[in-house]
This record gives structure tokens, C-alpha cells and sequence, in this order.
């Protein structure tokens, strides 16, 4: 995931947000009016909600191939946290509800059964590359505080005990790629009513080998998470 370079930046607390690609007021380095895709409003604080997940009514069809599709209201309901990883049987949009149930939990097992989800031929476990294994450096990276520090590289770390998420749309390109775009409240203990927004693009592939070689072992027929990048133009601000 590469920023713009404005995007890497930082950010003060104080300034509040998220979205530490540099709203530095105090520091001098980026006003708000100066940053990039990131939309600052002003509006009365309001205390943030308790945390929860959003998750796309399991009755709504998904979108026919080809065909974008914007998700109906989300409802507010508790995610059982997904007690395996990927299998044949979830849909892609289980598959996102798993893992963002999963960066809400943020339990170092729950973290592991979270990174189970990407591709292992994705550019997520190429930027996670590490001597002591991608899950390892996924984890430390999407943790490591203050997460609003330098957020636009490491944009992920915005999902890390978020409060809720809601679904925006999702788009299916025929039987092996489906897109899907959420929006996500983030939660930062060192601003915890802090309001913010921000937006990603869930991209998946189904694995199917139709050489019969098994290439994919136990993700045969599996909808994995080949990336996920964040939509900058869509991430907010609500300065108090």
C-alpha cells in the first residue's frame, strides 16, 4: 500500500485524527485544508458509541456479475468471531464480515485467524514480508502505536479495534473477483471520541485450479482476501 506523499506525514492527537497523513496544525507541517482526499469538517463533539459491527443482512442477494450493487442499511448487530478460517462455503461477503469482526476483537489468535483470510499470492503478504513471517509483521504493523501516526502507510492499522463498519457496495466480476467497499469508524485509545470515517476496498479471488495439480491445498475453492487498499478521497475528519 502506497500513499501519496502527503500521506505519510503525521499527525498530532490534538488535531485529531485518524488520519495522521499529517493534519499537524500545531506542528506546521499540513493544515487541513492542505491535505489531500481528506475532507475536515467542524461540528459539535459527540461522545463515540459503544463498539460494535455492521454487517449486510445475510438475506440480501449479492449483485449479478459485472452489475455494482450498493448495499442496503446496515445493521448494527455483535459478530460471533469466526471460529475457523477460510473455507469453501463463505461468500466474499462473509469473508470481509469474518475478518472485520476479527480486526474488531484484535485478540493476538483472533489477529492470526484474521491474516488466514489473505492471499497468499496477494500484494498484502508481499508488503508483509518478513524474516519473522507476514503474520508477524501484519500484526506488529496494524498495531504499533500511536496507530495515527504515519497512518497513510500503514492505512490497516485505522481497522485495528475499530467501533463499527458499514457496507457501501460490492461488485462481483464474474466467478472469481468481487469487490467490496467499506466504510469504516476507527477507535484510537489516545482520542477515544474522537470521529472519524474512512473508506476501503476489499478485493477477492476465488482459488480454483482447474488443472486438477491441487496447487491450492486446503484453499481450493476458497474466497481469500487478495488486497486491501484505502480510498483516501473517502476517509473524514469531524474536528470538535
Amino acid at each position: 500500500l502506497i500513499p501519496p506523499p502527503a500521506m505519510a506525514a503525521t499527525i498530532r492527537p490534538a488535531a485529531l485524527l485518524l488520519l495522521a497523513v499529517g493534519c499537524g496544525c500545531a506542528t506546521g507541517l499540513l493544515t487541513p485544508a492542505r491535505l489531500p482526499g481528506v475532507s475536515v469538517c467542524t461540528s459539535p463533539q459527540r461522545v463515540a458509541q459503544a463498539p460494535r459491527a455492521c454487517a449486510l443482512p445475510s438475506a440480501s442477494p449479492p449483485p449479478s456479475s459485472g452489475d455494482l450493487a450498493a448495499a442496503p442499511s446496515a445493521t448494527a448487530v455483535e459478530d460471533a468471531v469466526p471460529s475457523r478460517g477460510p473455507r469453501p462455503e463463505l461468500s466474499p461477503m462473509e469473508v470481509v464480515q469474518a475478518q472485520l469482526a476479527l480486526f474488531r476483537s484484535a485478540e493476538e489468535e483472533d489477529l492470526d485467524q484474521c491474516w488466514s483470510f489473505f492471499s497468499p499470492y496477494g500484494p498484502t503478504y508481499d508488503v508483509h514480508s518478513s524474516s519473522a513471517g507476514p503474520c508477524a509483521r501484519f500484526k506488529w504493523t496494524i498495531r504499533r502505536e500511536p496507530r495515527w501516526r504515519q497512518i497513510g502507510g500503514r492505512p490497516m492499522s485505522a481497522l485495528f479495534k475499530l467501533y463499527r463498519w458499514e457496507v457501501l457496495s460490492q461488485m462481483s466480476f464474474g466467478d472469481s473477483k468481487f469487490v467490496i467497499r467499506i466504510r469504516a469508524f476507527p477507535f484510537f485509545p489516545d482520542a477515544p471520541t474522537a470521529e472519524s470515517e474512512a473508506t476501503f476496498s476489499w478485493t477477492l479471488s476465488r482459488l480454483c485450479d482447474s488443472s486438477g495439480r491441487d496447487r491450492y491445498g486446503a484453499l481450493e475453492g476458497c474466497w481469500v482476501v487478495h488486497d486491501v487498499t484505502a480510498d483516501f478521497e473517502g476517509w473524514l475528519v469531524r474536528m470538535p
